[in-house]
């Protein structure tokens, strides 16, 4: 099993959606103007389709080896990026597939990077942590049923 990342295509709506029912927060507005803001243009000389997202989003999936989106990564893009949704189908977690989305949205976006987590999502928390980011706020007003905190990833600067 690899973890392979890829952008978002319009024909993956249907299944983003219905992985964005997993989370206890969604924001079902949201992913879907990052799906109207993808394109597609005719297949590069392998056979995929070129696609873009508007500048202001990074719209990334998880794919099993057949295709199929098992997981994705919503974020805002502008002068540094925020991490809005990251989900993986309860099937295909402990896989290295969150991680991949979320090393693939880093490469992407500019950094720094933020992310808000309800304080007693464990899983999540710890997924940022092992990528870096660090606790800069607690986050309350974030969540409507959760207390929240606010993580940071600013990668090393080389000078």
């Amino acid at each position: 099993m690899s973890a392979r990342v890829r952008p978002a295509r319009a024909s993956d709506a249907d299944r983003l959606h219905a992985l964005q029912s997993i989370l206890a927060e969604p924001a079902p507005a949201l992913l879907s103007a990052a799906l109207a803001a993808t394109t597609e243009t005719p297949a590069d000389p392998a056979g995929e389709p070129v696609v873009s997202t508007a500048d202001s989003f990074v719209l990334l999936v998880s794919v099993t080896d057949s295709g199929r989106a098992v997981g994705y990564v919503l974020a805002l893009a502008g002068t540094e990026t925020h991490i809005a949704e990251l989900v993986v189908d309860p099937e295909h977690r402990r896989q290295g597939r969150g991680r991949a989305l979320l090393d693939a949205a880093i490469e992407q976006g500019p950094s720094p990077v933020s992310v808000h987590v309800a304080v007693e999502n464990d899983a999540a928390r710890e997924l940022y942590e092992a990528a870096g980011f660090r606790t800069v706020a607690d986050a309350d007003e974030q969540f409507e049923d959760a207390d929240g905190r606010t993580l940071r990833y600013e990668p090393e600067r080389e000078d």
